[in-house]
């Protein structure tokens, strides 16, 4: 069975419109991502690291406690190579999905290009 959907033009206009902006954003900032340097750049905390493997923050403690992951200490805060957490997720060391890492970075790089557009 066929279904047709039927709108105003006028609401079509302007979804067209949208998904012309968002095309044209994503096309001009495209070199962005792979011009960043993520791997010597981004120091995350802990809790960016649980946020965006989607584990506790008790999780990353045993993880640091067992050896399993590296990590810095810069004013009593634990800081993380996203490098680092990458590379433990390849080798199945952190548990999780790995695409969680790029959802990461394209949101990243979306906060970087705002500010820049703020500025």
């Amino acid at each position: 069975m066929t279904e047709v959907i039927v709108m105003e033009s006028a609401a079509y206009q302007k979804m067209m419109g949208q998904i012309a902006k968002i095309a044209e954003f994503i096309t001009k900032n495209e070199h962005k991502l792979q011009d960043c340097d993520f791997d010597n750049d981004v120091w995350l905390d802990s809790q960016e690291v649980a946020d965006m493997l989607h584990i506790s923050t008790r999780t990353l403690q045993r993880l640091r406690s067992d050896g399993l992951v590296e990590y810095s200490v810069f004013r009593r805060k634990c800081l993380y190579k996203l490098s680092e957490i990458e590379k433990k997720v390849r080798e199945k060391v952190i548990t999780c999905e790995p695409h969680l890492i790029d959802v990461y970075k394209k949101n990243r790089l979306l906060d970087i290009t705002k500010d820049e557009d703020n500025e």
